[in-house]
């Protein structure tokens, strides 16, 4: 799951929680999930405080490689 709100006219105005709380619905219906893990980058402001908007709870914060071209970084499960 990812979400860009490249636009800086369409930020701060509850889009993201709303697209991304339609969005996981979707998810869990479409893919029959039983459990959906985010982890965001541990400094970026906006996806960490939309979470627990939507019912994620922090679990913890590690560093980590999410991906072959990402860097080396502190996320939040």
């Amino acid at each position: 799951m990812h979400l860009h709100l490249w636009n800086p006219n369409a930020r701060k105005k509850g889009l993201g929680l709303l697209f991304l709380n339609q969005c996981i619905l979707y998810y869990f219906e479409w893919f029959k999930l039983k459990t959906l893990i985010c982890e965001p980058y541990a400094h970026n402001q906006a996806p960490n405080a939309i979470l627990p908007e939507l019912g994620f709870t922090k679990v913890k914060t590690y560093t980590t490689t999410p991906g072959s071209i990402n860097f080396e970084q502190e996320v939040n499960r």
